[in-house]
């Protein structure tokens, strides 16, 4: 599987943007030890997650498109191929 690290020269390339939803302490310690490239969004309440639907299973990624409307869910591990093709599906 790709890691989404990886794939952010691609998925930008696309015109496409990654920020991760985490809780607080969880968001602290990933950025501290993952130093990830994208942004990462503070969700203590869960209102982001409820935005998109709720989150049955992690992880879990949400593609919307330029309306902000959900595109697409991508639930379990991260198939790079098919990240990628369905940004090219938005364009």
């Amino acid at each position: 599987m790709t890691s989404l690290a990886a794939l952010r020269p691609e998925i930008e390339a696309r015109g496409a943007q990654l920020i991760q939803n985490r809780h607080p302490a969880a968001i602290m310690e990933a950025t501290a030890i993952l130093a990830p490239p994208w942004l990462l969004a503070l969700d203590p309440r869960g209102e982001l997650a409820s935005i998109v639907g709720g989150v049955v299973g992690t992880p879990t990624l949400v593609i919307l498109n330029h309306e902000g409307r959900i595109h697409q869910r991508l639930l379990d591990e991260l198939d790079g191929d098919t990240l990628l093709a369905t940004l090219d599906t938005l364009n």
